[in-house]
């Protein structure tokens, strides 16, 4: 039996939140196996960091939660970059700004939620000033075979067509429109660190273990292309790792070893996002 100091202490969840956001989910999970009261713990510690309604109220407003997850649904619009990496790993670091990837074809209709929350196109010079018209421009032309080649020598075909900025109130969101698909551009990124995403009612990452509990991140290209973006997070605490060893590339248990992947696969860790809109 435990003390009532101590009975207190396993019931109080402002505890839990400073104590267990110091712990990787590996600890946690296996700390909820030692006894029912610290499972029922870590269970509820769980649904309160992966809240996404608090994660976004910088960007709006808890009624806008819902409609903003029906438009995921509608558009195939996801979360990533600095927002996704820091939500997945309850992590605490500034993101600075929110980052939808979207299908190209579909801009248009995240565009017309942002608008509907107040927020206004921010073009860049090089941009025409009124987005509908911006977007149609750009359209998503396949690859030249100088483009694929330079792709497969390590020189990255963008995948992302454009990005498009929408402030409001000095809050910046930006929709970053994608030629063949939202995975394929995530795929795409500088490194394994930042390979998550958030749909409509789930939150995916790639490379958990070694994002998370070993804080290492795999360089997908050559430091001299994406240098300034791997040397950000370096700064955060990851460790760049150019070439593996042989040892962990030819094995496939290892995150960085398994050639084969696919999201949702048994190395992706998953967290369900509670429902709070009936998607139409």
């Amino acid at each position: 039996m435990y003390s009532k100091a101590i009975a207190n202490i396993l019931h109080r969840g402002d505890l839990h939140d400073q104590l267990f956001s110091y712990m990787s989910d590996v600890e946690l999970a296996r700390m909820s196996l030692t006894c029912v009261e610290l499972h029922e713990a870590v269970v509820a510690y769980f649904e309160r960091a992966y809240d996404l309604t608090r994660a976004l109220e910088k960007y709006m407003l808890a009624d806008f939660i819902g409609p903003f997850r029906s438009m995921q649904h509608a558009s195939g619009a996801v979360i990533s970059g600095s927002f996704a990496l820091k939500f997945m790993g309850r992590l605490n670091f500034s993101e600075g700004d929110l980052d939808l990837y979207v299908p190209h074809e579909n801009a248009v209709v995240v565009a017309a939620f942002l608008e509907s929350l107040g927020y206004s196109y921010s073009p860049r010079s090089a941009q025409e000033k009124d987005f509908e018209l911006a977007a149609t421009i750009l359209q998503p032309a396949p690859p030249s075979n100088e483009e694929e080649a330079g792709y497969r020598s390590g020189s990255p075909y963008r995948s992302t067509i454009d990005a498009f900025t929408f402030m409001r109130d000095g809050v910046k969101v930006q929709i970053m429109t994608c030629r063949y698909g939202v995975v394929k551009a995530v795929l795409g990124f500088h490194s394994t660190a930042v390979m998550n995403i958030i749909t409509c009612d789930s939150g995916y990452s790639l490379y958990p273990r070694e994002t998370f509990e070993n804080k290492r991140t795999l360089a997908s290209y050559s430091p001299s292309l994406h240098g300034i973006a791997l040397a950000k997070y370096e700064r955060r605490g990851w460790l760049i790792v150019l070439d593996p060893v042989h040892t962990e590339v030819i094995n496939p248990r290892k995150e960085f070893g398994r050639l084969f992947r696919y999201v949702g696969d048994d190395m992706t860790r998953v967290v369900t996002i509670p429902k709070v809109y009936v998607f139409s």
